[in-house]
């Protein structure tokens, strides 16, 4: 009991989907979102912000799940989890972007999180609301609101994106809400060496407020590709496979956390019709 103690509280006190995922959930998973384009599978994902999704994309509908691993005593990942599901949409200007997840532990702790980003062009504002706490304890059970905003530049060669997270709303009642948190990165086109990105995320309350994450993605095939990233506070290693076809798209991801250990994720998406094939229609 003492180290299922100890998880629940990295996971409540800690601070993509959750208020306070050590990593993100989806594609981003093995590349802890240093890899993303807005015509790619990285942008159509529902719980990334819709300033980062080419227009006349269509409905995209995707589902992702993470198993995490506790080193500790050898306990295995049957018991912590979350799922998630969610649709995005882009048409000729209006974009938008919702999706649900749940984070499970022990069938003790739980966290439901709803998100919600609509935008034009390559300008987004999120919305996102958490519900925390025990099972069987409806007294003990927190809701959080929240804020953000995001832009999304993009280039010939590189595109630039900036987002804001965590504008509480509506606070908790015991002090859990999620910290401000400031990024930064960029993110270059396909290359003869693949795709690179470089993100900076700041959280100025906390004592290092600064994380450097810094990722690469190869095609082995246009199809077929395996992309990797490292970040810093926690040091984090993440690596995946990903197949992506004009229609539909997979990825099996796995990040190393000092404390979780290994963790492995799944995500998958099928887009349900391009804007402009379905005015065809």
């Amino acid at each position: 009991m003492a180290v299922v103690g100890i998880i629940l509280l990295l996971f409540v006190c800690a601070g993509a989907m959750g208020p306070s995922d050590p990593f993100p959930v989806g594609y981003s998973m093995g590349n802890l979102n240093t890899i993303i384009s807005d015509d790619g599978i990285g942008g159509r994902q529902p719980w990334v912000p819709a300033a980062v999704i080419r227009r006349n994309t269509g409905f995209v509908l995707a589902a992702g799940a993470v198993s995490y691993y506790d080193m500790m005593d050898n306990i295995r990942d049957r018991g912590i989890y979350r799922a998630a599901l969610g649709v995005s949409y882009a048409g000729p200007v209006f974009k938008c972007k919702g999706a649900f997840s749940q984070f499970d532990a022990f069938r003790m702790y739980f966290s439901q999180d709803g998100y919600l980003s609509a935008g034009l062009g390559g300008v987004s504002l999120e919305m996102a609301g958490h519900r925390i706490g025990l099972r069987g304890k409806k007294g003990e059970v927190k809701t959080i609101g929240e804020l953000g905003a995001s832009v999304w530049l993009p280039f010939r060669y590189a595109s630039l994106f900036l987002g804001v997270e965590h504008v509480v709303v509506k606070e908790s009642r015991n002090g859990s809400d999620p910290p401000l948190l400031i990024k930064g990165s960029m993110h270059t086109a396909g290359n003869r060496f693949g795709a690179q990105g470089v993100l900076i995320e700041v959280t100025p309350s906390k004592r290092k407020p600064v994380r450097f994450l810094i990722g690469e993605e190869y095609r082995l095939f246009r199809w077929l590709g395996v992309h990797a990233a490292v970040g810093s506070n926690p040091v984090l290693i993440s690596l995946g496979v990903v197949a992506e076809w004009k229609m539909a798209g997979a990825v099996l991801s796995f990040v190393n956390h000092p404390e979780l250990g290994w963790s492995k994720g799944f995500y998958t998406e099928y887009v349900a019709g391009r804007f402009n094939e379905m005015r065809k229609k």
